[in-house]
Formats: structure tokens, C-alpha cells, sequence
């Protein structure tokens, strides 16, 4: 199914967005902005068809709109549309308005139960992979944990199972080790992958484009275990799409890396 449609043809009449009108003899040059603001808009929205096109004929996009938001601005801001053609066209109507306004998509039912569960001991298996090839103090294999809950709101279970997934189910992927979050900040200069969770988080994001993957850090009170120690752990959170979860992969120790970028400029 099409995204590129009728309100995204060429229209006859919108100028480039720069025009520029020779004066009289011994007159200087004039420049234009006319019809800047629905150039800019048109183009934006064939950019974003084309695009969506694309990643549908590719498996990694809905081919149903309706499977499909659209925002004006930042996801999750209050100018959702729920038809992507209705975007465009709200857009165009009001072009001087949004012009410089970012378009932004995000699928809601890409993937499902099976896909979530396999992206989710992919990522278990990978962790403990990463942690075996770089044994340190304190932090291994054995740390890595293996959690599942149906909501944000419920309780986190432990261990793999048959769990019940649903479209607000998320698995959770923690290290528990006692510095297990300085270890992956200083992981980046050992590992030479960005950090070893967040290593496994790349690698799942990879493999599996249609689930959502989190990298962060929590305390250990947060995500329903023992407080065996008062440092934040890194972990992986993994859901579906359209679930309250959002896709974010920070790159470890970025404070040691502006110290030391600090330290060099004093240099």
C-alpha cells in the first residue's frame, strides 16, 4: 500500500523556494521567498512517503496507515494524527505555520508476541556473551538477569517462561552486578564496542528493527529485586511497538569522555 498520494503531487503554481527577478538597467537584483513555505511542506511529505515506501517494501514498516502515527514537532506531543494522509494535508493547509516543523512516524503494531520473545532471550544471550568475552571484577556472566512484566505498572518476574504477552509487555534484560554501571561507562576503552550491555543492546536493535529497544540504567528497587547494593545497573528493556516504551541507545561514559576532552583542552 501507497503512502505517496494525491496530496503530494507537484502542484502547478508553487515556486521554487527561491526566485531571483532581475531589476531594470542600474537597478540591483531582487530575491523572493515566495511560495517558500508550501515548497518546503510538499517536499517534506514526499520525502517521508518515499521513505515509509520504502522501509514497508523492506519488512521494517507497516504497509496499513493505519498502523501508522504521525507528529508535527517531537513524538508524543499533542499534535498526533492518526492518518498520515490527514497530516499532510493539515500541513499544506497550514504551511506558513509548520514549514520549519519536523515530521515524525512511528509504526504502533510492528512485530508481535513471538518476535518480542525471541528479540528478548537474543538480548539475554548476547549480555552474557559480552560479559564471558571481557571477565572483570565483580561483573559476569551470571550477573545478567532475565525479567518479564505485562505492564509498566506490574510486578517484574524473574526467570524464562511461558509469560503472557500482550502489546504493553516488556522484557527487561539487568545486570546486577555491584559495579556493573561503572564497569559499562569504562567498558567503551576495554571492549572497544560502546559498553558491553550496550553492545548487546546495538546487536538486538539490529536483528530485530520491528521490537523497541531501550538501553538505560535503573536501581534495583525499581525494577522489583533485592537491594543487594545502592549503584544504579544497566539494563535492556524490549517491547512492541505502540506500547509506552520508547527506542533509546545512549552510548556509556559520556561524562569520563568530557572529562577527558576537558583535561586535553587544558593541555
Amino acid at each position: 500500500m501507497a503512502y505517496y498520494g494525491p496530496v503530494l503531487r507537484k502542484q502547478k503554481g508553487i515556486a521554487p523556494p527561491v526566485v531571483l527577478r532581475p531589476g531594470l538597467p542600474g537597478q540591483s537584483i531582487k530575491l523572493s521567498l515566495d511560495g517558500v513555505y508550501d515548497w518546503v511542506t510538499q517536499e517534506k511529505a514526499r520525502a517521508a512517503a518515499l521513505a515509509m515506501d520504502s522501509l514497508s517494501a523492506k519488512g521494517r514498516w507497516p504497509k496499513d496507515q493505519k498502523e501508522v502515527r504521525g507528529y508535527i514537532g517531537r513524538t508524543g506531543s499533542g499534535r498526533q494524527f492518526n492518518d498520515v494522509r490527514g497530516l499532510y494535508a493539515y500541513t499544506k493547509k497550514n504551511a506558513s505555520t509548520y514549514y520549519a516543523k519536523p515530521l515524525r512516524f512511528e509504526p504502533i503494531s510492528v512485530g508481535d508476541s513471538k518476535m518480542l520473545k525471541r528479540a528478548a532471550d537474543f538480548a539475554f544471550r548476547q549480555t552474557r556473551s559480552e560479559l564471558s568475552r571481557h571477565l572483570l571484577t565483580g561483573v559476569n556472566r551470571d550477573t545478567a538477569m532475565y525479567g518479564f512484566r505485562s505492564n509498566i505498572k506490574a510486578p517484574v518476574q524473574y526467570g524464562r517462561g511461558d509469560y503472557p504477552i500482550n502489546r504493553d509487555s516488556e522484557f527487561l534484560i539487568p545486570v546486577v552486578g555491584e559495579y556493573a554501571s561503572s564497569v559499562e561507562a569504562h567498558s567503551y576503552q576495554r571492549a572497544k564496542t560502546g559498553g558491553m550491555v550496550y553492545a548487546a543492546a546495538k546487536m538486538t536493535e539490529r536483528k530485530f528493527p520491528q521490537i523497541v529497544v531501550r538501553f538505560s540504567y535503573t536501581a534495583l528497587s525499581d525494577i522489583g529485586l533485592p537491594q543487594l547494593h545502592n549503584y544504579a545497573v544497566p539494563y535492556i528493556r524490549l517491547g512492541l511497538r505502540g506500547n509506552p516504551l520508547k527506542a533509546k541507545i545512549t552510548r556509556p561514559g559520556r561524562n569520563i569522555r568530557r572529562r577527558a576532552s576537558r583535561a586535553n583542552r587544558r593541555k
